[in-house]
């Protein structure tokens, strides 16, 4: 785009930034109030309604989607406290050692959504965002002009300015943003029964078909696989 400097992006912020010349154009999308911003390195399913009406409703200025998870990695996220109107008050990117102690929350408010819940003591921002569209412009071209990320720089310093609410997300959700990641959660996807169903007819995966001759296997012996 003209004007704007050549290169990868820099961050989260920095790709939403270099495209908001789309949602500039006031005459054209005057009628658009809310953005949501999605990451296309996560695998899960979930009606976005639910989130955008929980924003509209609380009025917020932003609204993360959060899910809860375990200690073993929690480190690999930013992580959100919140009160009990769902406001939040703390955000973390990635802490370790006695920052991520201080994160620790009391999950038992989950106890309805999901088994056990005192083995995920922690929640994740899942990358997942809605803002009001006169916010998110603001953040990115004047008040944080010169920041890149939301997780590590934008979002830490906005909540004390905005409000800023939390979406808990309950059901199946994977980064798989590393190798080690991706490989686990296509294993997973062999398991019996699946902790994640792509074959589910009411909201169903759309892929982009591909023309190749069929697989040959010659002197194999394949179990729970996926081809």
């Amino acid at each position: 785009m003209p004007g704007e400097a050549a290169g990868w992006f820099q961050g989260t912020a920095d790709a939403v930034r270099k495209f908001i010349w789309v949602l500039e154009d006031y005459y054209k999308h005057k009628a658009i109030e809310h953005i949501l911003i999605l990451s296309g390195d996560q695998l899960y399913r979930m009606d976005y309604m639910e989130l955008v009406q929980k924003h509209v409703d609380d009025n917020a200025d932003i609204t993360l989607s959060c899910a809860p998870v375990g200690e073993s990695r929690a480190s690999d996220y930013g992580l959100v406290k919140f009160d009990s109107s769902g406001r939040v008050i703390q955000f973390s990117e990635k802490p370790k050692g006695a920052a991520l102690e201080e994160m620790e929350v009391d999950t038992s408010f989950l106890n309805f959504a999901i088994d056990a819940p005192a083995k995920y003591p922690y929640i994740a921002s899942m990358g997942v965002y809605v803002f009001k569209r006169d916010v998110l412009l603001d953040l990115l071209k004047s008040r944080y002009a010169e920041l890149h990320d939301f997780g590590s720089e934008i979002l830490p310093k906005a909540l004390h300015e905005h409000n800023v609410q939390a979406y808990v997300f309950t059901d199946y959700w994977e980064d798989i943003g590393t190798l080690r990641s991706f490989f686990d959660a296509n294993m997973a996807l062999c398991e019996q029964p699946p902790k994640f169903e792509f074959y589910d007819p009411k909201t169903p995966f759309f892929t982009s078909p591909r023309y190749l001759p069929p697989t040959k296997s010659d002197k194999c012996r394949i179990k729970d696989a996926i081809i």
